[in-house]
């Protein structure tokens, strides 16, 4: 995913060692050390930019980096869910003959 931040990047024109920093600051918010409600607010004073120019950066950065993590966290979820009831596979019940006998 840095990737995608760089591209976002050199899309909206940061410096280098301003996407360093952001790359860190995406990182700490997907850990959820930094409010997803406060990144703006983060970005303004760690990058140097104006609220404007840091609303468009975190509208990237949800575009192309949180949107994939939530899609991967989703996937992740309903996985675990199907482990948790082996009768479900495939978003279809399995029908079970409680008088057949397993061999």
């Amino acid at each position: 995913m840095p990737e995608n931040i760089e591209m976002i990047s050199k899309k909206i024109s940061i410096r280098l060692d301003k996407t360093d920093k952001l790359i860190k600051l995406v990182g700490l918010v997907v850990l959820n050390l930094i409010p997803l409600s406060k990144f703006l607010e983060v970005i303004e004073s760690e990058l140097g930019v104006d609220k404007e120019r840091a609303t468009q950066i975190v509208q990237e950065i949800d575009e192309h980096v949180f949107k994939r993590v939530r899609e991967i966290v989703k996937k992740h979820n309903e996985e675990k869910e199907k482990e948790k009831h082996p009768m479900v596979q495939k978003n279809k019940i399995k029908k079970v003959d409680p008088y057949r006998e397993e061999f």
